[in-house]
């Protein structure tokens, strides 16, 4: 067993800064803004709330939802309680990863030991999960009306895509014929850029079958605060309860004082919207430098409507890499970025990417942050292009 890869990214960023070597951090997608100050207010007023609570969550957390909801610390660990549930309902089931996928789906069911299936995407599609590819591996595993869990990720990480309106229909049709359960990763899901909000997609509006995972991390600049959420549609009680009766033996509940700090950021008021909004605008306006000066260098990369991330694909330096560099795999570029120039990202094989010579990019390295002024400064991620530039540049 290895790290996590993210955290693994983590933990080169911390050591070299602990030996003052020079770091560029694109790493660990860890949202860099600050948390809204009302649920920071909200947080400090229930601190005295030391009582066990429910992982059915506190019945004021419980109001921001329509359905049933589990509550945890954190969607990951609720990711792992889910598959496994789902494994003990259907022992003969099948989960079904759409690769790229984020680090943890594929360790989880490896740790669990689930029967997994794949659905690969291509790099000529930029590794976006198209109705075909999806139709063509349920077919060809034959999960037509056998017990199968698909996780699907919207904003994805780590390509940064949005599924559209008209996608999510066409995969709902999919669904629907092989009666699939869905879980939806919906965690950058206040993260969708302005300029694609119109056409984002919500696979919850097309078809019923459907769990939703969410959490404080990334929407809400929370990661530390730990609460994660499912929401279970109607007629998915056996999932709920199983996962519920997990839950208990595993953490009783997640922190309280924090569910209360969820039930109000939930509310979606105060300071909230507009702290989502300036998120929502500045990582567009990040993307669009970040994208322009990556194709620059010849750098194929995919192109965010939502969250954080890109994906770079250095092919066109794929003999400069073998022959001068002695760099073969995209564990090797990411190894060499990280300690000859404190280039800190993470590999595509972390994610599920066979294909060499790519990594995540993660532009979060952003200071000075003033939501109210609506200000920001992200020399760092001009710093990390310009490190990466003259580096491909050397002959």
């Amino acid at each position: 067993m290895e790290l996590s890869r993210t955290v693994r990214a983590k933990r080169i960023k911390n050591d070299r800064l602990a030996k003052n070597l020079p770091v560029l951090n694109g790493g660990l997608g860890e949202n860099p803004c600050p948390a809204p100050p009302s649920i920071v207010s909200a947080l400090q007023t229930f601190a005295d709330e030391k009582h066990y609570a429910s992982a059915e969550g506190i019945p004021a957390l419980q109001a921001r939802f329509e359905n049933k909801i589990l509550v945890g610390n954190g969607l990951k660990p609720l990711l792992m309680v889910l598959q496994l549930a789902f494994h003990r309902l259907y022992p003969d089931g099948t989960i079904v990863h759409i690769l790229p996928s984020w680090v943890s789906y594929q360790e989880q069911t490896t740790l669990l030991h689930i029967p997994t299936v794949q659905v690969e995407t291509d790099a000529s599609d930029q590794w976006r999960l198209t109705p075909d590819k999806l139709r063509q591996t349920l077919e060809h595993h034959q999960l037509k009306d056998k017990p199968h869990l698909i996780l699907l990720n919207s904003p994805n990480n780590p390509t940064g895509y949005v599924f559209s309106m008209q996608e999510m229909r066409a995969f709902a049709e999919i669904f629907d014929d092989f009666g699939t359960i869905v879980l939806f990763d919906n965690i950058y899901g206040h993260m969708v850029f302005p300029s694609f909000e119109a056409d984002a997609g919500d696979i919850r509006d097309v078809y019923s079958k459907t769990i939703t995972g969410s959490s404080l991390s990334k929407n809400f600049a929370a990661g530390g605060y730990r609460l994660g959420w499912l929401e279970f549609a109607p007629g998915m009680d056996d999932l709920f309860t199983t996962c519920l009766c997990i839950s208990s033996y595993m953490y009783t509940c997640p922190t309280t004082p924090v569910q209360y700090a969820g039930a109000h950021a939930l509310s979606l008021s105060e300071d909230i919207p507009q702290h989502l909004l300036f998120q929502r605008t500045m990582f567009e306006n990040i993307s669009k430098v970040v994208v322009h000066k990556l194709q620059a260098m010849h750098v194929t990369c995919t192109v965010p409507q939502g969250a954080y991330y890109t994906l770079m694909d250095f092919d066109f330096y794929h003999d400069k890499f073998k022959d001068k560099y002695n760099l073969h795999t995209s564990d090797d570029l990411c190894f060499y970025l990280a300690e000859h120039y404190g280039l800190i990202t993470v590999s595509g094989s972390a994610f599920g990417i066979r294909k060499p010579y790519v990594l995540r990019y993660s532009f979060i390295d952003v200071r000075d942050i003033d939501v109210a002024g609506e200000s920001f400064n992200f020399f760092p991620i001009g710093k990390f292009l310009h490190t990466l530039k003259e580096w491909l540049k050397i002959n």
